[in-house]
């Protein structure tokens, strides 16, 4: 498996966003979790929302960045 394969708990990794380009969090709709709290990143100008099945939509963007696009 690849590092780009894998998952990790936001503790894992938190420390790590400073030195990171890009990130994919899945997350099945727009609405607040169980604790009913708006998630600022769903209206963050930098935000990018993409919404499909998971594998399909990363299997095509994967694909895509591999022809360079």
């Amino acid at each position: 498996m690849s590092p780009y394969d894998q998952l990790f708990d936001l503790d894992q990794i938190n420390d790590d966003f400073a030195q990171t380009d890009a990130v994919l969090v899945l997350k099945r709709s727009m609405n607040p979790g169980f604790a009913g709290i708006e998630n600022d990143l769903f209206v963050h100008e930098r935000t990018m929302m993409v919404f499909g099945d998971a594998k399909q939509t990363l299997t095509r963007i994967s694909a895509a960045l591999k022809e360079g696009g």
